[in-house]
């Protein structure tokens, strides 16, 4: 009965062992999670602050657009400057190809 009692607490004893390691394990796994869980807020914060600021750019940059398109048809409907057109460029000439000189077997010998 003795050695019976005795494998019991030993097996219980191994069992309790493991129980508080992996207790242990998950609270410190939970901990990491919530760690996980505060950096992803943070970073969804972020990402939505980047995103009003560049949906504020796009409507500068369409407002400027705009006033640039009011500021073109003003001046040209007043006259101060007129519609660029299209200028075709002329085709830069060239360069004349350097004709170089042949010289056979039969000219070397007659220069003196």
């Amino acid at each position: 009965m003795k050695d019976i009692d005795r494998y019991q607490a030993d097996v219980m004893g191994r069992l309790e062992k493991r129980k508080s390691e992996l207790t242990a394990e998950k609270t410190e796994v939970k901990e990491r999670l919530k760690t996980i869980d505060d950096q992803l807020a943070d970073l969804e914060k972020h990402e939505a602050g980047v995103k009003k600021k560049f949906e504020a750019l796009r409507k500068k940059e369409e407002a400027a657009r705009e006033q640039e398109e009011e500021l073109k048809s003003y001046l040209e409907q007043s006259g101060l400057v007129r519609e660029k057109k299209s200028r075709k460029r002329k085709p830069e000439p060239e360069p004349e190809a350097v004709q170089e000189e042949s010289w056979s077997h039969s000219q070397e010998g007659e220069i003196d």
